[in-house]
C-alpha cells in the first residue's frame, strides 16, 4: 500500500510539474489571475483563470515558478513538492 501511495505522490507531482512548465512554456497566452487548479476529489491538475473555477483548490502560479542560475524560468520543485505533501500523507 506504501508503493502505491508513494506512485500516486510521484504522479501528482510529475503532473504538476508539467502543468507549470507548460505555462512557462505559452506565458504569453495566459491573461488574468492565472492559478493552478487542483481537484482535491480526483487529484487532476490544470492551469486556468481563477474565475473559472468551480470546486478546485487554487494556488497562484507565481509561487510555482523560479528563476534558475541563467535567469530563465522553470518549475519550483519545491513549491511543487510542498503543494503535494497537502494531498497525501506518508507515515
Amino acid at each position: 500500500m506504501r508503493n502505491n501511495i508513494i506512485g500516486k505522490i510521484i504522479t501528482m507531482e510529475e503532473s504538476i510539474f508539467s502543468a507549470v512548465e507548460d505555462y512557462i512554456e505559452n506565458i504569453s497566452a495566459y491573461t488574468g489571475e492565472i492559478v493552478l487548479a487542483i481537484n482535491p476529489k480526483t487529484k487532476e491538475v490544470n492551469v486556468d483563470e481563477s474565475k473559472n473555477l468551480k470546486n478546485d483548490d487554487a494556488y497562484n502560479i507565481n509561487t510555482l515558478v523560479r528563476n534558475n542560475e541563467n535567469g530563465e524560468m522553470e518549475p519550483d520543485i519545491d513549491e511543487v513538492k510542498d503543494i503535494t505533501s497537502k494531498y497525501f500523507f506518508v507515515k
